[in-house]
């Protein structure tokens, strides 16, 4: 059974997971000074829209159904469950980090998105980063997180991650095809939440270590 002080980022793991996160992090900037004050969609976004529209033109309801994992209540009754699952099973940290990380990374997209200023349909829409995909994909990126550092079957590991990938592009292929986000934009969003969930993870684990360690400081000073 996982215990109250289990890491999140093993330790042997930290240095590949810091550099993951950092590798997103520059893939959302550049993208960001790529797209600023972009009003029109890359050669790369039309194709992929148009990829999309043809598959599933006629097919709106069918689209709208497929953005139902990017529903904020919907997330927020998952993250609700889930922390409660994580409380149960004496696992603070990842709790902690179910609710912190897709809140910074919301909130990250909420500030980039006036400072890039690409906008969609012509319109005043801020489009990068898009935020459906960063909430999404950040309770997905812990929900990953969580499976692969619990020590269970690989096979188990590797569901989870098939099954949040799929997850993840079926709702990006609805954003692409009601034209709410470009193909770039879902990468930015994407890109921050993993950068954000990862970075979050190292900072909760971080912070405990070092609460361990003044605590047994402390102890040996009584003792002594």
């Amino acid at each position: 059974m996982q215990t109250a002080g289990t890491r999140l980022v093993p330790s042997g793991k930290v240095r590949p997971v810091a550099v993951v996160s950092a590798v997103c992090a520059l893939v959302v900037v550049t993208l960001g000074l790529m797209f600023h004050q972009q009003r029109v969609g890359t050669p790369f976004d039309q194709a992929v829209y148009g990829e999309v529209y043809k598959r599933f033109v006629g097919e709106r309801e069918l689209l709208e159904t497929m953005l139902m994992p990017t529903d904020p209540i919907l997330l927020v009754v998952v993250v609700a469950l889930f922390v409660m699952l994580m409380i149960a099973r004496r696992r603070p940290r990842v709790a902690i980090l179910a609710v912190v990380a897709p809140l910074l990374a919301v909130g990250v997209s909420g500030v980039l998105k006036p400072m890039i200023d690409r906008t969609i349909n012509n319109a005043n829409n801020l489009a990068f980063p898009s935020g459906h995909t960063t909430s999404m994909v950040a309770v997905l990126t812990v929900f990953v997180l969580t499976v692969v550092t619990s020590g269970t079957h690989k096979s188990l590991m590797a569901l989870t991650i098939v099954g949040a990938f799929g997850v993840a592009v079926v709702a990006a292929t609805g954003l692409i095809g009601m034209k709410y986000h470009y193909v770039t934009d879902v990468i930015g969003g994407a890109c921050l939440a993993v950068a954000t969930v990862l970075a979050t993870a190292l900072a909760i684990d971080w912070g405990a270590t070092k609460r361990q360690r003044s605590r047994k400081t402390v102890v040996s000073g009584v003792a002594l």
